[in-house]
């Protein structure tokens, strides 16, 4: 039997398997945040962020930044609020060049612990925001339990979100926890 090679390497996290993007993944940010949710495969303390950039670029950027959100309680049963854990600074540079992966320093560490439910959350606020490498999605599937997607209509990363404050999302961006 051979078994499909790991998509996670030994350090750092995917959010999304680039594996299966399809070959025109490029997708248009509906809100100013997109959230994509995973499930950490390991205790780790991480000092990077990590997305991609396929298509248009953004223009006219007002704030770009990216973060990362523990969910509270289990994604089973509830859909649960969101606690910010780690962002990066500012930076209006974040989609709007023709380069395809963006690296970030978080401003601080942050750790990760062996199934805990995240969020990783992209923040673009611009005239034109830049598209995100990743995959369609009918959005009513999103926020089935455990919720994998979702979007915030807020000009900047809040350090709580509400559940009820998640909307959703046909969007599944793919990113890069990276230490």
């Amino acid at each position: 039997m051979i078994r499909e090679p790991s998509d996670q390497s030994c350090q750092g996290m995917q959010i999304l398997s680039r594996r299966y993007l399809p070959s025109s993944g490029s997708i248009t940010q509906p809100a100013p945040i997109v959230l994509t949710y995973f499930t950490a495969v390991r205790d780790e303390t991480l000092t990077r962020l990590s997305a991609y950039r396929s298509g248009t670029q953004s223009a006219g950027v007002v704030t770009a930044k990216f973060g990362v959100y523990s969910v509270v309680g289990d994604p089973q049963v509830v859909d649960g609020d969101l606690t910010l854990i780690a962002a990066t600074a500012n930076d209006p540079t974040i989609f709007s060049t023709s380069t395809v992966t963006f690296i970030r320093s978080t401003l601080a560490p942050y750790d990760l612990a062996a199934g805990g439910r995240y969020a990783m959350a992209i923040l673009q606020v611009a005239t034109t925001t830049g598209q995100l490498m990743g995959n369609n999605i009918p959005s009513s599937i999103s926020g089935v339990l455990p919720r994998i997607a979702g979007t915030v209509n807020a000009p900047d990363l809040p350090q709580i979100i509400k559940a009820v404050d998640i909307g959703p999302s046909g969007l599944l961006f793919t990113g890069v926890l990276l230490p």
